[in-house]
């Protein structure tokens, strides 16, 4: 997915370091690859909600259940959001119904 220069496939343990020292460069956070691919993961459903296939095939999930119990959380936070922007049109100011 992420060769190198030469075409080759970067190994797991470099291309780790490699994530990590750009998201401390970039961010000031410290990040092992493991994390970041939960954060991808997470990141993912907030605009997504509902996309466990997407998910389980971006974390290398061989399970749909293992991806559904770790992030449901999360989708289910976007779910709702997205559920009040819909209704948004349909409220006046501060919660009331037009």
């Amino acid at each position: 997915m992420f060769p190198s220069a030469s075409g080759a496939p970067r190994t797991p343990s470099y291309f780790g370091g490699l994530i990590k020292q750009r998201i401390f460069r970039e961010t000031g956070l410290v990040m092992n690859a493991h994390l970041f691919r939960h954060f991808s993961a997470y990141v993912y459903l907030e605009a997504h909600p509902g996309h466990y296939e997407d998910v389980r095939r971006l974390v290398g999930h061989s399970k749909m259940e293992t991806t559904t119990a770790f992030y449901a959380p999360a989708s289910n936070k976007a779910a709702f959001k997205l559920y009040a922007d819909v209704l948004s049109p349909y409220m006046a100011d501060k919660g009331r119904w037009k």
